[in-house]
């Protein structure tokens, strides 16, 4: 998830709006109504209007929902299936993204419905079974909308790490913190061993690449540049793809580990040590690189190396279809 950009310290959270062209006004009435009362400028919502190609509009929907915090579907549960193709195509990017939905009812006439007993139907559209799971939808009333929206924005893991409804008397101040670190210390194992299989993951791709290398110098046994040139076009190609997915795969274990290491901070800041915040500053003062940044070198490295091998593969390869090379 991109993180929240700060305007005069105030922490802005960005929402990509989902809505029917039937409900458009209704949208944006209610928007207005949380605008006028968001005094801090806390809520930026991303509205779109169908307009133009659909490629060039999918293309500016694909950017914003990346750079989303949150997604908000407004539905009017009333009316049928009609004009919910761009709905259903932007719920299924949310998905893909891993973003947030809050679905906000619009229709009045179905409050009596409990938000955990809704149907298919519900939403005013044919969704297939793996789209909709509302177990994975928080779902709420359109009056409850603004105080959501703005709870979710000021969230934060330091006001929210500690449960406020843990009877702290009960244990005693010696129990208390005894616990607190017994949570403290599962996190930080949890976070080294999510490191150990980020680095087994680094090794299988380095054994995959070096016996690709392996494979291109037993190519020249066959003295056939015809066959050197197979070989290296698609050595070369698998070398792309097996660096571009390592590099993915680094970015979504760093991903992971910085939420982990954000509670362990928060937790460290009501402990007597301040531990990884403050190797982290040294280190930062310091110049000292992390492993994780010096390992992300290695996929870049092999992704060149697979592109100048896919170059040379085709140049041989031309050669030797028009005599040049024999």
């Amino acid at each position: 998830m991109p993180a929240e950009e700060k305007t005069e310290g105030i922490l802005k959270m960005n929402i990509y709006v989902i809505y029917k062209f039937s409900d458009a006004r209704q949208v944006e009435e209610l928007i207005r109504q949380m605008k006028e009362r968001d005094r801090d400028g806390a809520l930026n919502f991303f509205k779109f209007e169908v307009g133009g190609s659909n490629r060039l509009w999918h293309k500016k929907a694909v950017n914003k929902m990346k750079t989303c915090n949150v997604v908000c579907y407004f539905c009017n549960v009333s009316e049928g299936a009609a004009n919910a193709k761009n709905v259903k195509w932007e719920l299924k990017l949310a998905n893909k993204y891993r973003k947030t939905v809050f679905i906000f009812k619009l229709d009045p006439s179905e409050l009596q419905n409990h938000r955990n007993g809704f149907t298919q139907s519900i939403f005013g559209m044919d969704y297939s079974e793996e789209l909709l799971n509302l177990n994975k939808y928080r779902i709420y009333e359109k009056e409850e909308a603004f105080d959501v929206l703005i709870g979710e924005a000021e969230w934060s893991i330091e006001n929210d790490v500690i449960n406020k409804k843990f009877d702290k008397e009960k244990l005693g101040e010696e129990g208390y913190y005894g616990l607190l670190f017994e949570e403290y210390r599962l996190m930080v194992d949890t976070s080294e061993k999510l490191m150990e299989r980020r680095q087994n993951i680094s090794n299988l791709y380095t054994t995959l690449c070096s016996a690709l290398v392996a494979v291109i110098g037993a190519s020249f046994a066959f003295e056939n540049w015809l066959v050197t040139a197979y070989i290296g076009i698609v050595a070369g190609i698998v070398f792309i793809f097996l660096s571009s997915n390592w590099r993915a795969c680094l970015k979504a274990y760093d991903k992971n580990n910085a939420g982990k290491f954000a509670v362990i901070n928060a937790i460290e800041k009501i402990l007597p040590a301040d531990l990884f915040n403050c190797e982290y500053r040294y280190n930062t003062k310091n110049g000292i690189r992390s492993y994780s940044s010096r390992e992300k070198i290695l996929p870049i490295i092999f992704v060149i190396f697979g592109a100048v091998l896919l170059c040379m593969g085709v140049i041989v390869l031309v050669l030797s279809l028009t005599g040049v090379l024999k």
